[in-house]
């Protein structure tokens, strides 16, 4: 089965739904190889950093812009896949097929490397 990594970008302006979004990616975490989060901005809740922390998220805390953000913590994942997650969805299932569409080739012969819900 392919090696996938659960990326969730937030900012500390929306924390909202984020615990729940977290909770939901959680209770799916057989899924995913590596759950990694880049919290941009400042403020973070000390109860999300310690939730984090304890349920094995990598966290990167960063200040810049979100595009910055992104490629910094898009390359700092080691997994063949990410699975990208913003803060206010619930993640509800992630099916076995998802794997087929990991499958998927584009007219170029690149495969698929960044899957989305969104």
């Amino acid at each position: 089965m392919s090696n996938i990594a659960c990326y969730l970008q937030t900012t500390t302006k929306r924390l909202d739904y984020l615990e729940a979004t977290i909770h939901s990616i959680n209770k799916l975490s057989d899924k995913f190889q590596e759950k990694f989060v880049s919290i941009h901005g400042e403020g973070i809740t000390l109860g999300i950093v310690n939730l984090l922390e304890t349920t094995n998220w990598k966290v990167d805390l960063f200040t810049g812009d979100r595009i910055s953000a992104f490629k910094r913590s898009i390359n700092s994942i080691s997994a063949d896949y990410i699975f990208y997650i913003e803060d206010d969805i619930e993640l509800l299932d992630f099916p076995d097929e998802m794997y087929d569409v990991l499958k998927l080739v584009d007219d170029n012969g690149r495969k698929c490397g960044l899957l989305s819900m969104n």
